[in-house]
């Protein structure tokens, strides 16, 4: 699994990261806390199996799908 910050979405290395984890088929798991949902690019979300706004959501839901955890 591959988890996005789109916190900071100046980074060009994480859209060529998610480009190739999608193409593997690895799931991508974005994160926006700050409210911006909407001016992330389409392709980017299109990539994503979820993105949430609350980093502790992220996480027990990386912990129950992907680590067996609850």
């Amino acid at each position: 699994v591959v988890i996005v910050n789109f916190n900071d979405q100046k980074s060009i290395g994480s859209a060529c990261e998610m480009a190739i984890a999608y193409q593997l088929r690895i799931p991508i798991i974005g994160l926006c806390e700050n409210g911006e949902e909407k001016v992330i690019h389409p392709w980017l979300k299109e990539f994503c199996a979820r993105i949430f706004t609350d980093r502790d959501d992220l996480v027990l839901y990386v912990m129950h799908h992907y680590l067996n955890e609850n």
